[in-house]
C-alpha cells in the first residue's frame, strides 16, 4: 500500500480459486470442493483471516512504549528467556541476545525486551495505542466482507467470557502470541507510523480513474 494515499499496489491471498469455475453456474462437484477445503480458498485472508500478529505488534509496542517514555530508558539483559508472574517466558533465541536497548530490540526482535516493556506498559495502555492505529476495527477498504478483529483489553474479556484478565496474558500480547488481527489492518497501522501516525484508508479503486457513468 502506498503510505501516502491508502492505494493498494498489491494484494494476494493463498490458495486461491479459478474464477472462471463461476462464470455460468458452478458444478456442485467443485463448490463443495471449495467450502470444504481446510486451507479456505474462498477466503480473502488479506481482510479477513484473523490471526496472530506475531512480531510486527512489537512495533506498535516500541510506540506505545515511547510514547509512554518507557522505552526510551529501558535495558534488559536477555539470557533466552524471562520469568514473569511465577512463569518463564522463552526469546525466540534460546542463548539470549545478551544486553539489549529499544534500538537492538527492534532489528533483533528480541522477546524478553518487550515482555518487560509490557509489564509495564499494561495491557490497558497496549490497547489504547493498538486500538489508535487501527487494529480491532475495519479498515475501511472497498472489497466486500471484510472483518473486523479483534484487540483484546480488561473491558472486552469481562463483556465476551465473564472472565477477569491476568497479568500474565499481557506479556504473551507483548510479542504478538495472542489476538486476531488481518494482514491489511497491520498494514495500515505500520503505514501511519511511517506517517508520523496519519491513518489513511485503503482502497483497491481508484476514483479519479473511474470513467464518468461511474
Amino acid at each position: 500500500m502506498d503510505p501516502r494515499t491508502g492505494e493498494i499496489l498489491a494484494m494476494v491471498s493463498r490458495p486461491t480459486f479459478d474464477p472462471n469455475d463461476f462464470a455460468v453456474r458452478i458444478s456442485n462437484a467443485v463448490w463443495k470442493q471449495l467450502v470444504t477445503d481446510k486451507a479456505k480458498p474462498l477466503l480473502n485472508k488479506a481482510i479477513q483471516a484473523q490471526l496472530a500478529p506475531g512480531s510486527t505488534f512489537k512495533i506498535l509496542m516500541s510506540v506505545a512504549g515511547w510514547q509512554e517514555n518507557i522505552a526510551q530508558t529501558l535495558n534488559v539483559h536477555c539470557n533466552g528467556g524471562a520469568t514473569f508472574y511465577g512463569r518463564r517466558f522463552g526469546c525466540w533465541v534460546k542463548n539470549g541476545h545478551g544486553a539489549v536497548d529499544l534500538t537492538k530490540a527492534i532489528y533483533q526482535s528480541c522477546d524478553v525486551f518487550f515482555y518487560t516493556l509490557a509489564e509495564k506498559l499494561g495491557i490497558g495502555r497496549i490497547a489504547k495505542y493498538a486500538t489508535a492505529f487501527g487494529l480491532g476495527q475495519k479498515t475501511g477498504i472497498d472489497l466486500p466482507q471484510e472483518v473486523t478483529g479483534v484487540m483484546p483489553s480488561e473491558e472486552w474479556k469481562i463483556r465476551n467470557f465473564k472472565q477477569k484478565w491476568y497479568a500474565g496474558e499481557t506479556i504473551s500480547w507483548a510479542s504478538g502470541k495472542g489476538g486476531g488481527h488481518h494482514a491489511g489492518q497491520l498494514m495500515r497501522a505500520i503505514a501511519a507510523i511511517s506517517m508520523d501516525g496519519k491513518l489513511v484508508v485503503p482502497h483497491v479503486v481508484n476514483p479519479t480513474q473511474l470513467p464518468p457513468a461511474w
